[in-house]
């Protein structure tokens, strides 16, 4: 008879058909602290952590087809569970987390047991009072190489609703406060892509440097067509802060990223955010690109993996902004790297690294445009190198092939190198 709790030969694809001796049985052997035993909670975490993420549009083939009809099926189940876990949230408790500072470290946590599953308003103690309260709930946390990579939820006061960020603190952070790279992903994505694909740890503890990784976008806020399609609405921000009447409330995400992100990880974390630089993927390498040309007081260094350079020349870019800021095409020139770069004044410590991918489909179909970007670039003597990688694609193997000499890259300014 077959064991039960064996995790060989197992179809990871399809969760829910797997007994719930097998499920927690995968979630242990990848470390995933388990906070309920109850399967419909068991099968959130595993879609969370173990089922990969949606990249890209699948092709109109037979199997391109195939795929779409699986993950529509997917998201079907995903809407049952979400219907049982939201029964079922009332039994749970949240772990609570205690900002840090070396008197925290002493103390015991505070025993609050929320049933509502709200986010308990934190302080740190002892003589921290200027210190940023929030309200944070960790939602799992795991040992990587010598540091830890944990993920947070919170109540987001810019986006008026439930935000996820990823955080890996390398070793250093133990003793004394550290730099910061913050990471923007691309369409369809969560802060889970970067954490489970982009084999960033290593590197990032290597260097003495926190990764910061934001969710892309926010979620579940009811608007009327922000789940119609995969390129606009949720799983894509576009790192904008709407204007239009039916997304301003909630699609803001350049100002989640520039003020209030910060705040929560310099007010919870050993991080020192005025030592931060920015890297991003896609629609994330674009949003690096216009945070970092709109803020060079706040980064000191950009690089990106094949970022949409030229936004307002291209159909996924013409999309959001038409979507988000209106049909004035005159402010969609605040949100366009090429644009923006065209009227930089400030001064670069170190070139603008891009990377990208010559097999990358969305190279060819005229998405990305890096060409222009260069071209600007040369125009306005702003230092930039742009590496075409040979055979490379636009996934997360690509990302994680030249992840280190981008970690590298920024740690020649945040830890003095130059």
């Amino acid at each position: 008879m077959n064991d039960p709790g064996d995790c060989t030969n197992l179809d990871i694809m399809h969760p829910e058909l797997l007994t719930q001796e097998q499920i927690v049985a995968v979630l242990t052997k990848r470390q995933i602290k388990l906070e309920s035993e109850d399967k419909a909670v068991l099968l959130e975490l595993f879609k969370a952590h173990i089922l990969p993420q949606p990249q890209r549009q699948y092709r109109e083939n037979r199997r391109g087809k195939k795929n779409i009809n699986k993950r529509k099926s997917q998201q079907a189940d995903e809407n049952e569970f979400s219907v049982k876990k939201a029964k079922l949230s009332s039994k749970e408790s949240p772990r609570l987390f205690v900002p840090f500072t070396p008197e925290s470290q002493k103390c015991i946590p505070p025993s609050q047991i929320n049933k509502d599953r709200k986010v308990i308003q934190l302080s740190s103690p002892g003589k921290s009072s200027k210190r940023q309260k929030m309200g944070l709930i960790e939602v799992s946390k795991v040992r990587m190489f010598s540091g830890w990579q944990k993920v947070f939820s919170h109540e987001s006061s810019v986006l008026k609703c439930k935000m996820n960020f990823g955080i890996y603190l390398p070793q250093t952070s133990e003793t004394k406060k550290v730099p910061v790279i913050y990471w923007l992903s691309g369409l369809t994505c969560t802060e889970q892509n970067f954490v489970t694909k982009a084999g960033a740890q290593k590197y990032a503890n290597e260097e003495g440097i926190a990764i910061v990784a934001p969710d892309t976008s926010p979620r579940g806020c009811n608007i009327e067509g922000e789940e119609e399609s995969w390129d606009f609405g949720t799983g894509a921000g576009f790192y904008v802060d709407a204007t239009e009447e039916k997304w301003r409330n909630n699609y803001r995400m350049y100002s989640y990223i520039t003020e209030e992100l910060p705040k929560i990880i310099g007010g919870n974390f050993p991080v020192d955010t005025s030592n931060a630089s920015i890297m991003g993927h896609s629609m994330g390498g674009h949003g690096a690109l216009t945070i970092f040309f709109k803020n060079a007081d706040k980064f000191k260094s950009v690089s990106a993996f094949a970022p949409i350079c030229n936004p307002i020349e291209c159909p996924w870019g013409q999309k959001a902004f038409n979507g988000y800021l209106g049909q004035n095409k005159e402010t969609w020139k605040n949100y366009d790297a090429c644009e923006m770069a065209k009227n930089f004044n400030g001064s670069l410590k170190i070139p603008i690294l891009v990377d990208q991918g010559k097999a990358d489909s969305f190279l060819l179909q005229k998405q990305l445009l890096p060409e222009n970007l260069e071209k600007v670039c040369s125009d306005k003597n702003l230092p930039v190198t742009i590496r075409m990688q040979n055979e490379y694609d636009h996934s997360y193997f690509f990302i994680a092939t030249f992840i280190e000499d981008h970690i590298k890259h920024h740690s020649q300014v945040l830890n003095g190198k130059l």
